[in-house]
């Protein structure tokens, strides 16, 4: 039977509010943090201890003068529900495609004008539950394919992904069957993969260090492809998760980009650098970011949720036109921003790495 046949979105609406309790007040429930120990307790063989998401942020030094902004225009979308959040973009001819995050729990797509407004009629609750954090692509065939991750119970967060568009039969959103990404065979959670499309094929960075790459055709989990490890310049030791879509620049290699977490007086900071890979298999890292594009700093919306435990700028989404790079991301999960920038402007953050 299809796991996803058995899931039970009410049920799993519960057990996340219980591990939101149990994060709020860890006195009150043991089962997520017992949880959640073990899985940092299970040794996994080859890759597999490696595509995993670092659960225990420490306290570390965020140097004020690695602390900076990109000159950027920023512009926060007027959007129906009040603390939408963490969105991902994908230009489609002169409007661009928006899948955001309307609350905890589910997912909306929209289309937004010129001056990111959304275009009427075009507002579309996806019928998923359980789903976090979206990113977006063309596919090699000419179809959108949304990903996310998401549960089929509390043991196994992993990646998932719809069709959401056949670009060959117009404009339309329509969703497909739900597919799962991320391997079964990987026991740890699974978040935050990058995809990313080369030579007609389909890939995802499931891990930034090692530069971990796997290769995912519709119809199957993906596989493990390509591992680099490299030594990252970031200011900091942290595990470094991804974010955004990479996007191919002029000279063909790929810009990508990643975020840290670190508890600053007790609240959690989400820092965001980028770094360029290789245009070619086996897709190695050979730029990385010693100062942040966005840091947490630039977190300026009133909170929604999670007052007094995250500082967060958070992305989701990049468009590149030219030079000319937007990126979709989440501020203090509150509300949904885009930054105009420029390569330029992200290549200036960023170290060769044999220049070390």
């Amino acid at each position: 039977m299809n796991p996803y046949q058995r899931f039970d979105p009410e049920r799993q609406r519960q057990r996340i509010q219980e591990a939101l309790r149990a994060k709020l007040n860890p006195s009150a429930t043991t089962r997520i943090s017992d949880i959640r120990e073990k899985r940092r307790s299970v040794v996994q063989s080859n890759h597999r201890s490696q595509s995993v998401r670092n659960f225990s942020p420490i306290n570390t030094l965020r140097p004020s003068e690695l602390l900076t902004t990109v000159n950027c225009n920023i512009t926060r979308l007027n959007l129906p529900e009040k603390g939408s959040f963490n969105a991902a973009i994908l230009q489609l001819e002169d409007r661009i495609l928006c899948a955001y995050r309307p609350d905890e729990y589910r997912l909306v797509a929209c289309f937004l004008d010129k001056k990111y407004e959304i275009i009427n009629n075009s507002y579309y609750l996806l019928p998923l539950q359980a789903v976090a954090d979206p990113r977006l692509i063309i596919t090699p065939d000419n179809k959108v394919l949304l990903t996310y991750s998401t549960y089929t119970n509390i043991h196994d967060e992993h990646i998932a992904g719809n069709y959401l568009m056949n670009l060959n039969q117009g404009m339309n959103m329509n969703l497909g069957p739900r597919m799962r990404i991320s391997p079964s065979t990987l026991r740890t959670r699974q978040k935050n993969w990058m995809p990313f499309v080369h030579e007609n094929k389909i890939y995802f960075i499931a891990n930034v260090v090692p530069h971990d790459i796997y290769e995912f055709e519709p119809g199957r989990e993906a596989f493990q492809k390509y591992r680099t490890s490299w030594k990252h310049t970031w200011f900091n030791q942290q595990h470094l998760r991804g974010n955004t879509n990479p996007v191919r620049i002029s000279n063909g290699n790929f810009l990508s980009t990643f975020h840290t977490a670190s508890y600053q007086g007790g609240v959690m900071h989400y820092d965001n650098g980028c770094y360029l890979f290789s245009g070619e298999p086996p897709f190695a890292p050979i730029w990385c970011g010693r100062k942040t594009y966005l840091p947490a700093d630039a977190a300026v919306e009133p909170h929604v949720r999670k007052k007094n435990q995250i500082i967060c700028t958070f992305p989701c989404g990049m468009i590149i036109d030219g030079e000319k790079l937007k990126i979709s991301y989440g501020d203090n999960d509150s509300s949904v921003k885009i930054m105009e920038t420029t390569v330029t402007e992200m290549m200036g953050t960023m170290i060769k790495l044999n220049q070390q």
